[in-house]
C-alpha cells in the first residue's frame, strides 16, 4: 500500500481534528443573536452520521461536510457558536491551504493546535445539550487538565 500525497495526508490531519471519526470566513454572521437549542440540537442529530465524517481520503466530500458544518453553524446558539464558527474556519483553511508553501502549512498546522479547544468545546456541548456522541475528538496534544497536571515535590526521586 502506497502513502496517500503529501496533501491528502494534510487534509486528513486537519479533518480529523474534527470528531468526524470527525469545517476564511466564520460560519455566519447573525449580529451576536445565537440560535435555537432546538433547532440546533435537531440539525445535528439529523445529520450526526456526516458530522462524524471519516473518509478523509475522499476530497470529494470535504466541500459538502464544509457546506453541512456552515449550514447547521448558521443556527448555533450563542454559547457555542464561536467554537462551531472556528472549526468552520479551521476546516476552511485547511482545504484551501497551498501544501506546497511551507509557510502556509505552518500556518494551517497552527489554526488545527489553536482550534482543538473549540473541537472538545462543540463535543461536550453537543453531549450535555443535545444527547449527541460524536465520538472521540483526535487532538496533537492532551487537554484533559487531570492529563496534564503535575505533581510538584522538592524531595528527590
Amino acid at each position: 500500500m502506497t502513502p496517500a500525497p503529501p496533501c491528502r495526508r494534510a487534509l486528513a490531519a486537519g479533518l480529523a481534528a474534527v470528531t468526524l471519526g470527525t469545517l476564511g470566513l466564520a460560519a455566519c454572521d447573525r449580529g451576536g443573536r445565537g440560535g435555537d437549542t432546538a433547532t440546533f440540537c435537531a440539525d445535528v442529530g439529523d445529520n450526526v452520521d456526516y458530522l462524524r465524517f471519516a473518509d478523509f481520503q475522499n476530497l470529494e466530500q470535504v466541500d459538502t461536510i464544509i457546506d453541512l458544518y456552515t449550514k447547521i453553524g448558521a443556527k448555533a446558539p450563542l454559547e457555542i457558536e464561536t467554537d462551531w464558527d472556528a472549526i468552520v474556519l479551521e476546516l476552511r483553511t485547511v482545504r484551501d491551504t497551498d501544501l506546497t508553501d511551507a509557510e502556509a502549512v505552518e500556518e494551517m498546522y497552527s489554526r488545527i493546535f489553536a482550534t482543538e479547544p473549540s473541537y472538545l468545546a462543540v463535543a461536550d456541548w453537543l453531549q450535555v445539550n443535545c444527547d449527541v456522541d460524536l465520538g472521540p475528538v483526535v487532538t496533537i496534544v492532551s487537554h484533559d487538565a487531570s492529563a496534564t497536571a503535575a505533581t510538584s515535590t522538592t524531595e528527590p526521586a
